[in-house]
């Protein structure tokens, strides 16, 4: 708003406009342009202050709900030109709204954030624009699918922005997430036939740690001259670069004809993307050709039926606690008895799934969680054993790749990028899908004998690493009792 009124000033002062058009249009930006809503009545004060002290005498900040009841912006009446907003994350309104009020939302749901970017884009007038900070959890996920259709279908995605890990921390907020700007079409696309690119940006820094400080080196000002020069320009090459930033583009068909219709930039990375068709055209297969059974994960048994080593038959081989970062099987944990282990393997007999059953040989893929995800560890003990729900079950063929180099490359070598592409989620509770498993493309380098080579070279070095700082450890230990003594 300040900015406005100071072009105002401005021409005022060039003689461009006369004193009675200057008053007039200051008092129309002052009660007429900006509009905002909070259901939180701390907030909306707050916000009606800052507005006030900025010179807006009669400000249209309301206390109101959004989704419900709000009069500032209404599904009715579609009259914004640009809407900016930071709906709250992780949200339910299964409690706060009703089934009429339910009803007026295209695509079904109680999740909060999916209800909110649907009223944005109701209440925008064609061709406005929008740009809202987002949960990268429904640009990603399976159940936002339907929605991000709809999207495609509203809006033209003219960016999607990721935003730095950090951007939220100061705030006790520790979601990944992206801004979504949008501009609302003049006619519906309702039959995805569009032809345009969007822009993904991703987004390094904004000048301050996690912690809330700032950094004393950011050129904040050269990163929004950027941001206006150089990352919306068309561009034909892969990736444009600067010191605090990303930038490439994707045709929206490319995005649209891929089923899922993803839209986080991890997803459409194009040097991650390359290289996996080069290895596809060189004859590289996925893990589904190379699994010999089902790719799905295993069937958590229920708690209760957990017992102790010394009273249990097979181990539970949870992705938490049993599979370590560098790819060793940790026995210990939880245990099941005979007969419900035995249940297991006659479902896999009948052809119900794996059964959970696992077997010497087996690579088991930790799956889900932020700190956990990736991990990955072979099977080589005798003890019967079954995974968890957390853990892919994957069953190679040795002869045709090594179970051990498979299972590191998953954990850190060119897969482990791959699962960073295909996860989904924002939260703590990522999650890799069976289905996006069963996509990983495998290099199977030159043979067995190279791969074996490979796993070798790495698990030397990594046995190398431990050993040291177990040593070290133990020495620091030694020193500071020793200074206490």
């Amino acid at each position: 708003m300040q900015q406005n009124l100071g072009l105002l000033e401005k021409l005022l002062k060039e003689n461009k406009i006369t004193k009675a058009t200057f008053e007039n249009l200051s008092r129309r930006i002052r009660n007429e342009v900006f509009f905002g809503s909070d259901a939180n009545s701390g907030v909306a004060c707050a916000a009606k202050m800052n507005m006030i002290i900025a010179g807006d005498g009669h400000t249209n900040i309301q206390c109101e709900d959004s989704l419900s009841s709000a009069k500032n912006w209404t599904i009715a009446t579609p009259d914004c030109d640009l809407i900016l907003t930071n709906p709250p994350f992780g949200t339910s309104e299964s409690d706060s709204l009703s089934v009429e009020e339910i009803s007026n939302f295209p695509v079904r749901s109680l999740k909060g954030q999916h209800l909110f970017l649907q009223k944005m884009v109701l209440c925008t007038k064609r061709g406005g624009e929008i740009c809202t900070v987002i949960d990268e959890g429904v640009l990603n996920t399976d159940t936002a699918a339907e929605l991000r259709n709809w999207l495609l279908r509203k809006c033209k995605v003219k960016a999607v922005i990721r935003l730095p890990e950090e951007t939220f921390k100061p705030n006790k907020i520790n979601v990944r997430s992206s801004l979504l700007y949008l501009e609302r079409w003049e006619q519906d696309d309702d039959d995805l036939e569009a032809n345009y690119q969007i822009h993904f940006c991703d987004l390094h820094s904004l000048g301050y740690e996690g912690s809330g400080d700032i950094i004393r080196s950011f050129d904040f000002p050269r990163l929004l001259n950027e941001v206006e020069s150089k990352w919306f320009k068309p561009s034909t090459s892969g990736m444009r670069k600067g010191d605090y930033w990303q930038v490439f583009q994707e045709s929206v068909q490319v995005v649209i004809k891929d089923l899922s219709n993803r839209l986080d930039l991890k997803y459409w990375r194009p040097d991650v993307r390359a290289r996996i068709d080069k290895l596809a055209s060189d004859g590289a297969k996925p893990i589904k050709e190379l699994n010999k059974i089902v790719t799905e994960r295993g069937d958590s048994p229920a708690a209760e039926s957990y017992v102790d080593e010394q009273d249990g038959y097979a181990l539970v081989v949870k992705a938490g606690s049993n599979i370590s970062k560098f790819g060793k099987l940790i026995e210990a944990g939880d245990y099941i008895e005979k007969n419900l282990y035995d249940e297991f393997v006659e479902k896999a007999k009948e052809g119900k799934g794996n059964g959970n059953v696992v077997m010497k040989g087996d690579v088991l893929l930790s799956s889900t969680g932020d700190g956990t995800m990736g991990k990955c560890c072979v099977y080589k003990s005798d003890k019967p054993a079954v995974a968890d729900g957390h853990v892919t079950i994957i069953r190679v063929n040795p002869e045709e790749i090594n179970p051990e180099y498979l299972c590191d490359y998953l954990r850190c070598g060119f897969g482990a990028v791959q699962i960073d592409r295909f996860y989904t989620g924002s939260t703590g509770m990522i999650e890799l899908t069976p289905k996006d498993v069963a996509r990983i493309v495998v290099d199977p380098l030159s043979g067995i004998p190279q791969q074996r080579r490979a796993s070798a070279k790495l698990r030397k070095q990594e046995l190398t690493f431990v050993q040291a700082t177990s040593d070290a450890e133990k020495r620091l230990e030694i020193a500071r009792s020793s200074f206490r003594a």
